[in-house]
């Protein structure tokens, strides 16, 4: 009975079956549960908060956000950005993986930013030269890395100025994913404990980077940078750390309104940089808030003390004046009577009014000096977005790179309805083709 059950009913194939099935409805429960823990982003409230801000920053991705990954920026987006970038209101980055000669055709947006390699290099909005984020770098663990990477046939490594990535999208995925996999582990056992380096392991590429720069070390500048620009930097000045940079908020920062949309691996530092800057800037809100409540509550009670004394010293000034005309009536005569009375009345009225104009004058003294509850209060929206419903640090997701574009659209006829007198320049470029296949973001 038993062999009959064996080569009946628990065959190889049936196993097969089976272990198919549950791998399927496993995979099915994780997608239902990261699509329910990050929402479908809603462009109604995009809109909403973007149409009231006053100042705005927006945090692109390039491929994979604003274009599929390896397609040429179109006319189309080109366009869409350079209106946003015309609006006085807007201060816009594109955070790209690609080197820095591969951006240039962004130089005919005005004012754009731009971060390169991940943000190793930034080009600060408004400027013309690139900024390293990495000068005096010891780059000697290129060479390692090199040894390391694969030449399996269809893939290729590219070499940028500080950083390499093996780019395998070309190659039989079945066989070179496992190696991708295997010369991730060999990095990071044998380089990372010598030299300060990470590896990404990002769509069908493998890209080794120094530690301390990424893309949400370059956010964290940029807001530096802008904030320097406009008042004193509220943001710490030591050493950035490794992977996430946490912000010092004492007070809101200058922009109300920050997005961030990205589609991978090196983008999830922008969006655990901003959750940590949104936690920070509520935590400052509140302890403003309780602040103000505290300042508000001393305040009435000096003004309470300060009043009830004066009414004190009033009452003391009115029964000493009292005792001494009791004691004047008694020595002086009946003609002289009337006139310390006169006399005697005019002084106490004159008392009085002295510690009235002392008390008006201590409640103006605090009411100058104690500050509004309301004070230094700054509304800030943070959005973040990444594309395609997966795990993720940001908080909203959307479908497709159409829908980014879709999103951004709509952002620019807001722009365009509120100053219809900026007429950005329209521009034919198409990205430029290199030589070399590239699957940057």
């Amino acid at each position: 009975e038993l062999y009959h059950y064996i080569t009946t009913t628990n065959t190889a194939q049936a196993w097969v079956e089976s272990f198919v099935n549950e791998v399927i409805e496993v995979h099915e429960t994780l997608k239902h549960s990261i699509a329910s823990s990050i929402p479908l982003l809603p462009f109604p409230m995009v809109q909403h908060e973007y149409s009231v801000s006053d100042k705005r920053i927006l945090f692109l991705d390039h491929d994979g956000t604003l274009v599929p990954v390896g397609f040429p920026l179109t006319n189309n987006i080109y366009e869409v950005l350079n209106h946003l970038v015309a609006d006085p209101k807007n201060t816009v980055y594109l955070m790209s993986g690609r080197k820095k000669d591969s951006l240039d055709v962004f130089k005919g947006i005005p004012n754009v930013g731009v971060c390169a390699e991940n943000g190793c290099f930034i080009k600060f909005s408004g400027k013309e030269n690139w900024e390293t984020m990495l000068p005096e770098t010891d780059l000697s663990w290129k060479k390692k890395v090199l040894e390391i990477f694969d030449r399996t046939p269809g893939s290729f490594i590219e070499q940028k100025e500080c950083s390499i990535a093996w780019h395998y999208g070309f190659a039989d995925f079945n066989f070179v994913s496992w190696q991708a996999a295997e010369c991730q582990n060999h990095i990071e056992q044998s380089l990372s404990s010598i030299y300060p380096i990470h590896v990404m392991a990002k769509r069908r590429r493998v890209e080794v980077m120094p530690t301390n720069v990424n893309k949400g070390i370059s956010i964290r500048r940029i807001l530096d940078f802008h904030q320097l620009t406009s008042t004193t930097s509220r943001f710490r000045t030591h050493e950035y750390t490794t992977h996430k940079a946490i912000p010092d908020i004492s007070q809101n920062a200058q922009f109300d309104f920050i997005m961030a949309i990205g589609d991978d691996r090196a983008d999830e530092y922008m969006f655990e940089y901003l959750s940590c800057l949104d936690v920070m800037a509520s935590t400052a809100s509140a302890k403003e808030e309780a602040s103000a409540k505290e300042e508000a509550s001393a305040k009435e009670e000096i003004s309470a003390k300060k009043e009830t004394s004066a009414k004190e010293e009033i009452s003391a000034k009115e029964e000493a004046s009292a005792k001494e005309e009791l004691s004047a009536k008694e020595e002086i005569s009946a003609k002289e009577e009337t006139s310390v009375k006169n006399e005697t009345s005019a002084n106490g009225n004159s008392d009085e009014s002295e510690v009235d104009s002392l008390t008006t004058k201590i409640k103006e003294l605090l009411n100058s000096q104690l500050p509004s509850p309301h004070t230094n209060t700054t509304r800030k929206v943070i959005i973040t977005c990444t594309v395609g419903s997966k795990s993720s640090a940001a908080y909203w997701y959307v479908s497709n790179v159409a829908e980014i574009k879709r999103l951004l659209e709509k952002l620019m006829k807001i722009s365009s309805e509120v100053d219809a007198q900026v007429q950005p320049s329209s521009v034919n470029v198409k990205f430029p083709v290199t030589g070399e296949k590239s699957f940057d973001t």
